[in-house]
C-alpha cells in the first residue's frame, strides 16, 4: 500500500511540479511562434521538406513531443520530492539530537549524590556536559544556535538545596536554565 501511495505522489509532482524558467520560456516561444504563424501567414518561410517529413502527423508528433516531457518530468518527480523534504529531515534530526541532550541533562540535574565521591564524579560529568553537547549537536544545528544553547545567560540564580556547597547550587543552577533553553529548541525543531 506504501508502494502506491508513494507511485501516486510521484505521479503528482510529476503533473503539478512548478515550472522552470527554462521550460517556461520553451512554452513562451513555442507560443509565440505558433501566434506569429496564424496571425501572421505571409510570414511563414516555404521550406522544401522530404517526403517522410510531410507524411509525419502533427498531433501525433505533438503528442510525442508532450509525452516525452511527461516522462522526463516522471523520472525528475522522486528528485523534487526528496528535495522538498530536505528541510523537515534536517529538522527532525535536529530535534531528535535535541531530545537526546534533553534527557543526558535529565540524568545529570536528578543523578542521587550520596557522598563526596560522587559528587566529584557527577561534578566531572557536567563540566563535560558543554563538550559533549557540542559533539551530540554538531552539524544537526547551526554553531551559533549551539553557543546560545550552553552559553546563555542563565536567569537568577537559584537556591537549589545544593548538598555540597556553593558549586554543588551552580551546577543544578545551570542544568536547570540549560533544561529549559533545550525544551524552547526542541519545540522550535518539532
Amino acid at each position: 500500500m506504501d508502494h502506491l501511495r508513494y507511485y501516486l505522489l510521484v505521479v503528482r509532482t510529476a503533473l503539478s511540479h512548478s515550472l522552470s524558467v527554462a521550460q517556461c520560456a520553451l512554452f513562451l516561444c513555442i507560443v509565440a511562434a505558433g501566434a506569429t504563424i496564424l496571425l501572421a501567414p505571409k510570414l511563414s518561410m516555404t521550406v522544401d521538406l522530404p517526403v517522410w517529413a510531410r507524411t509525419v502527423n502533427i498531433w501525433s508528433l505533438s503528442a510525442l513531443i508532450l509525452g516525452i516531457i511527461f516522462a522526463i518530468r516522471l523520472v525528475l518527480a522522486p528528485y523534487w520530492i526528496w528535495k522538498d523534504q530536505q528541510p523537515s529531515f534536517e529538522r527532525r534530526q535536529g530535534a531528535e539530537a535535541l531530545n537526546e541532550v534533553f534527557n543526558r541533562t535529565r540524568e545529570l540535574s536528578t543523578a542521587s549524590i550520596a557522598n563526596a565521591e560522587d559528587y566529584k564524579q557527577w561534578e566531572s560529568k557536567v563540566d563535560a556536559h558543554p563538550a559533549w553537547m557540542r559533539q551530540a549537536l554538531h552539524k544537526k544545528l547551526p554553531a551559533d544556535e549551539i553557543n546560545l544553547l550552553i552559553a546563555a545567560p542563565a536567569g537568577p540564580l537559584l537556591n537549589m538545596g545544593g548538598r555540597f556547597g556553593r558549586d554543588h547550587n551552580r551546577c543544578l543552577n545551570y542544568l536547570h536554565y540549560l533544561e529549559q533553553r533545550i525544551s524552547r529548541a526542541v519545540d522550535r525543531y518539532s
